[in-house]
């Protein structure tokens, strides 16, 4: 297809909850903790799939002959768990086949990347070459928009052979919506009450302040007769409620740090203590906070003295 530009095969797909683990045996090393996630993949598979190879070869068609050497890829963390601070390239290892060692030689390192699921941390990773063909998922990089592309798949599939059986056709879009989708709902709903918070919160500012002022009136009059900036009204119509929003926002940032290890497990490539992310919703509650004081303040600054001090 020439909206096709690169393919690939795989064991099974992106996020869909098949796993095979098994035991290695390093020389000379102890990591017996260490199961790595194998998965099977044909060449191109990197390419396709946006997986960048930090160093080292793709798979060539001969590693996927029954007699060749089992030639492997590893990503970053396999190679950080094993081979701490050494290049992992040429390192051999054995897979525990059983009661048999199967010998594996690492001739590429991926970068480290989200492929069984989003929620877990990367797990030490084992690409081999894909050799079994009862069934596997195709994997295809359009330069067109995969969704439109999504109903032409089947048929092509089957003019290339009549026998291959397509089971699901799905964009990897579609793969990561279905996953996070309770991230989403729970994000929307968190930013739903937020702002009924944040409204509530600003309604009631601008009711304390405007009481406070109509119950200041006088003493206000007093004060801008006596020669008063109007600087100094609205510090003195804002400046406690000023301080009660610093002292609440300091609290809610402490709060949320000490959370932070809490909240890590909901969120995806984003740290808890993200700058942005605090200074967001900071941002919002300052800016709520001046638009409830500025009806109030402008009310005090506009006082009459005259009219104030025969104000009861």
């Amino acid at each position: 297809m020439p909206a096709v530009r690169s393919g690939s095969l795989s064991g099974w797909g992106l996020f869909s909850g098949s796993r095979w683990t098994s035991s290695i045996r390093v020389p000379g090393r102890d990591v017996d903790a260490v199961e790595p996630h194998y998965l099977a993949v044909s060449p191109g598979f990197f390419a396709t799939m946006g997986l960048r190879l930090l160093a080292g070869r793709d798979f060539e068609p001969r590693d996927a002959e029954p007699e060749a050497p089992t030639a492997v890829v590893v990503n970053e963390t396999f190679a950080r768990r094993c081979f701490p601070g050494e290049s992992p390239l040429g390192r051999h290892f054995f897979r525990v086949n059983r009661e048999k060692l199967d010998d594996q030689e690492i001739v590429g390192l991926a970068r480290d990347a989200k492929y069984f699921s989003l929620r877990e941390a990367i797990p030490p990773t084992v690409y081999v070459p894909h050799r079994d063909d009862r069934g596997a998922t195709i994997e295809l990089r359009t330069t067109a928009d995969p969704a439109v592309l999504v109903g032409f798949l089947r048929p092509e599939i089957g003019r290339i052979d009549a026998a291959l059986r397509v089971d699901e056709v799905t964009t990897q879009a579609t793969l990561v919506d279905d996953t996070i989708v309770s991230e989403r709902l729970l994000a929307l709903l968190s930013g739903f009450f937020a702002v009924v918070a944040l409204v509530l919160a600003a309604v009631g500012l601008y009711g304390v302040l405007s009481y406070a002022v109509a119950r200041r009136t006088k003493e206000i009059g007093i004060r801008l007769a006596l020669g008063a900036r109007s600087a100094a009204v609205v510090r003195l119509v804002v400046g406690d409620v000023a301080l009660l929003v610093a002292s609440g926002l300091a609290g809610g940032v402490a709060v949320g740090l000490l959370l932070a290890r809490y909240l890590a497990s909901l969120l995806f490539e984003v740290r808890p203590s993200d700058f942005w992310s605090l200074a967001l919703p900071l941002s919002w509650l300052l800016l709520a906070t001046a638009l409830a004081a500025l009806p109030a303040a402008a009310r005090a600054v506009r006082i009459d003295p005259t009219v104030a001090l025969r104000y009861e």
